[in-house]
Parts: C-alpha cells; sequence; structure tokens
C-alpha cells in the first residue's frame, strides 16, 4: 500500500500546485483505509476522475467509502475534513 501511496505523491507532484488547489471545497470518497493521523487516498472527481494521497484535518480514522471535503493541500497532499452522515 506504501508504494502506492508514494507513487500517486510522486504523479501528483508533477500535476502543478494551482491545479491541486482548485479542488479545496470539493468532495472526495476515500479509497484506502488509513489509521487516525495516517495518509489513505481518496478519489476526486472534477471533470476526470483522479486519485491523490489524503490526511484528515482532525486526525481522525479514515475507512473506505467515507465522503470527505477537501480544506487544504499541501506538497501534493489533500487535507481533507470527514464529512458527517445523516
Amino acid at each position: 500500500v506504501m508504494w502506492i501511496l508514494r507513487f500517486v505523491i510522486r504523479q501528483q507532484s508533477e500535476a502543478g500546485t494551482e491545479q491541486i488547489r482548485d479542488l479545496i471545497g470539493i468532495s472526495a470518497r476515500i479509497t484506502i483505509d488509513s489509521p487516525a493521523g495516517k495518509l489513505g487516498e481518496a478519489m476526486v472527481e472534477a471533470g476526470y476522475i483522479q486519485k491523490y494521497p489524503v490526511k484528515e484535518l482532525n486526525g481522525e480514522p479514515l475507512q473506505r467509502g467515507d465522503t470527505v471535503e477537501i480544506v487544504d493541500t499541501e506538497s501534493g497532499i489533500l487535507h481533507v475534513k470527514k464529512k458527517r452522515r445523516g
């Protein structure tokens, strides 16, 4: 799993910071579980589908299928906030 995340991070660093910053405010779906405070992966649909490394802003664990909101980016990593169900 870690080599996949490294590959995704490397891919995103080549994509351009401005393009990634445009994702702030968009929802994404978690594709790889991540323990609290660790990197996971999310799929973003913004004109096309792409996967990005993500980290939950409040340090909460993320589970596959969770919906999150992108609130910031740093070095190709999306900082997200878990959306509450209900």
